[in-house]
C-alpha cells in the first residue's frame, strides 16, 4: 500500500499484511470505484530500476590512462547540444582522471552534467565491466555510450533521434567504420534488459558486435546507422587498444594486425565454442561504491571497487551497485 507521496517522487511503502483488518476491508470494498487514488494504485509500469530516471541524454564513457584523447572528446561533448549528463568511469588510471582534467581543463570539471568515478585496483582494461558500470550510473533514460577517443558534432543528437524499439550504432564491416562500432545510442532499459556487455569478455574485440545482436535478437530492436560525418575517432596508435592487457593478448601489441586478431579470438569463443549467450541469468562482477567529499569545490568524488567475481553463468544476476565503506584516498 502507498501511504505517502514524497516530494522527489518517491513514496512510503507498509506491507499488506501490517494494515488493520477493518482498513483492509475499506479499501478492498472501495477498489473498483476508487482505483485513480494514489493510495490504491499498483505502482510505475516502468521496472524498478527506472524509477528514479529522468528524461534526456547521458554520454557514459570509461577510460585508462589515455586521456590526452580523452580531453579532446570529452570537449565536443559538453559542446554538443542536448547533453544532460557525462558520466566517466576511470578505471584505475595511474594519474586520475579528475586530476588530469583540473590541470588542462578545469572548466570540464566545472561543468554541472559532469560526474567522475573511479574503479580502484583493477591492473588490466576490461571494457565490458567498465561500461557495465557506466549504464548502472546514468541517470537519463537514454544512453550514448562512447569510446574515450570517440568525439561528436555539435548537432549529433539532432540529427540522431533514438525512437523507441531502435537503437544507433556503427558498422564495423565498412573499412572506414571499423573502429566506430564502439559507440552505441540507445535506451538504457534496453541495454540493461539484454544484462549489458558479456563480462566473459575480458579483452579487446567482438564485445559490441555480440550486444548489437543480442540488442537485435532478444529486444527485437531495429538497428540504424550513425551518420559518419556527426562523429569520429581521435586519432592514436591502434596499439593502445592492447596495451592494458598485454598478459593476454596472443600477440604483440604493437603488431599491426593485433586488434584484428583479438577480434577474431573473441568472435570464435562465444559463436564457435558451444557457450550460452550472455543475459539476465548471468552474473557479472559486482561494484560497491563509497562517496567522499574531497574535492576543494565542495563536489562529491566516487570510489568504486570490485567485491565479487563471476567467470560464468549462473541463476543470478548483476541487479546494481551496493553501499560499501572502504579505506584510501585518490
Amino acid at each position: 500500500i502507498l501511504l505517502q507521496p514524497i516530494s522527489c517522487g518517491s513514496v512510503l511503502l507498509t506491507k499488506w499484511a501490517t494494515v488493520n483488518r477493518s482498513v483492509q476491508n475499506v479499501l478492498i470494498r472501495e477498489e473498483e470505484s476508487n482505483r485513480h487514488l494514489w493510495w490504491r494504485q499498483s505502482g510505475p509500469a516502468e521496472p524498478e530500476s527506472e524509477w528514479w530516471l529522468q528524461d534526456g541524454i547521458s554520454i557514459v564513457t570509461a577510460i585508462m590512462d589515455r586521456t590526452a584523447q580523452f580531453i579532446e572528446a570529452v570537449k565536443s561533448w559538453t559542446s554538443a547540444q542536448g547533453v544532460d549528463e557525462i558520466v566517466v568511469v576511470d578505471w584505475s588510471s595511474r594519474r586520475s582522471v579528475r586530476s588530469e582534467l583540473a590541470k588542462v581543463a578545469p572548466e570540464i570539471l566545472s561543468d554541472p552534467r559532469f560526474r567522475i568515478y573511479r574503479v580502484e585496483n583493477e591492473s588490466r582494461w576490461v571494457l565490458s565491466r567498465a561500461f557495465n558500470i557506466c549504464a548502472r550510473l546514468a541517470r537519463r533514460r537514454q544512453i550514448f555510450k562512447a569510446d574515450g577517443d570517440t568525439a561528436i558534432s555539435g548537432d549529433f543528437f539532432r540529427k540522431h533521434i533514438l525512437r523507441p524499439n531502435q537503437f544507433f550504432g556503427g558498422d564495423w564491416k565498412e573499412l572506414d567504420d571499423v573502429h566506430m562500432n564502439g559507440a552505441l545510442y540507445l535506451y538504457r532499459s534496453d541495454f540493461l534488459g539484454v544484462n549489458g556487455y558479456d563480462e566473459r569478455l575480458t579483452t579487446y574485440g567482438w564485445d559490441d558486435s555480440d550486444l548489437a545482436a543480442r540488442l537485435v535478437e532478444e529486444r527485437g530492436l531495429s538497428f540504424a546507422e550513425f551518420d559518419r560525418t556527426s562523429l569520429h575517432s581521435v586519432n592514436h596508435p591502434d596499439f593502445l587498444r592492447l596495451q592494458k592487457q598485454t598478459a593476454l593478448a596472443l600477440v604483440d601489441v604493437k603488431n599491426v594486425f593485433g586488434p584484428a586478431i583479438e577480434v577474431q579470438r573473441n568472435r570464435i569463443i562465444l559463436t564457435k565454442m558451444g557457450i550460452s549467450p550472455w543475459g539476465d541469468g548471468c552474473a557479472g562482477v559486482h561494484y560497491n561504491l563509497e562517496i567522499r567529499r574531497m574535492s576543494i569545490r565542495g563536489l562529491p568524488s566516487q570510489e568504486l571497487q570490485a567485491s565479487t567475481r563471476v567467470g560464468h553463468c549462473f541463476s543470478s544476476q548483476l541487479l546494481g551497485l551496493g553501499l560499501w565503506t572502504r579505506s584510501g584516498l585518490y
